[in-house]
């Protein structure tokens, strides 16, 4: 298992697993559809943000995209950044893979001097998250066909 940093080239892989690993929880075609467009990865979000991706025998098995977020009017303000996303494909869930993306991400965000991840999470990921030390802030609306009271969790990881 090896962690390097995202390439061009790895655009369209690391899409086709976001929305692998999107599906795996049964969302529907029609949703997905929805979604598609907000599960791309490309060249230029490699290229703007902290992009990584978790190899296996050469195989591209799981990914997590950083955003740097700065708060406040001065570049000394306190600064946190923005888990975009964090997909491990489905065969290899559960495998560890997941914790080692995110420990990997709040390392570099502390190489980065920030001082917080925050998580936008599907409400899917929330038990993951919290097992791993996140605290959830609270959560947004985000219905859809079928549940209309689905919400978003809005989780953070302080990197003391």
């Amino acid at each position: 298992m090896g962690i390097r940093r995202a390439v061009a080239g790895d655009a369209a892989s690391m899409s086709a697993l976001a929305i692998k690993a999107k599906q795996h929880w049964g969302y529907s075609q029609a949703q997905m559809d929805i979604w598609r467009q907000d599960l791309l990865i490309s060249e230029e979000i490699l290229a703007s943000t902290h992009a990584y991706v978790l190899e296996l025998d050469r195989r591209l098995v799981g990914f997590y995209v950083l955003s740097m977020e700065f708060s406040g009017a001065s570049a000394s303000a306190a600064r946190d950044c923005v888990l975009e996303h964090l997909w491990v494909a489905p065969e290899h869930m559960r495998q560890g893979h997941g914790r080692a993306l995110l420990a990997h991400a709040c390392n570099m965000a502390r190489r980065l001097d920030l001082r917080r991840v925050r998580i936008d999470a599907d409400p899917y990921a929330l038990n993951f998250y919290l097992a791993c030390g996140a605290k959830q802030l609270g959560e947004i609306a985000a219905p859809i066909e079928g549940d209309p009271g689905r919400v978003r969790p809005q989780l953070a990881l302080k990197l003391d």
